[in-house]
């Protein structure tokens, strides 16, 4: 049997970032990346706040864009809240 079996309860060790490049500018160079070491629970919840602010620059620019971009703009609504479904499920409640 693994020692290591996540279903026991108990307190469960940190986890952090780890280095991760983002942004690629027109020479094909990362410009920004996320730092090593920010506990999980940190990076996560600043997800989440990115995720909510670009959903509801999103739903204010479905209602005054034209028209036709509307479904563009609602199709890039329903993209952010599947992203944000899937980081709130990778986080243990009790946080």
């Amino acid at each position: 049997m693994d020692s290591s079996d996540d279903s026991k309860p108990g307190p469960k060790t940190p986890t952090f970032t780890h280095s991760t490049p983002f942004g690629r500018g027109y020479t094909g160079q990362t410009l920004f990346a996320v730092q090593a070491g920010i506990p999980t629970e940190v990076a996560l919840t600043q997800a989440c706040e990115v995720l909510a602010g670009t959903a509801a620059t999103l739903c204010e620019m479905a209602e005054i864009c034209p028209v036709e971009y509307r479904p563009l703009a609602r199709s890039a609504i329903y993209q952010l809240e599947v992203a944000t479904a899937l980081v709130e499920s990778s986080v243990p409640t009790s946080l």
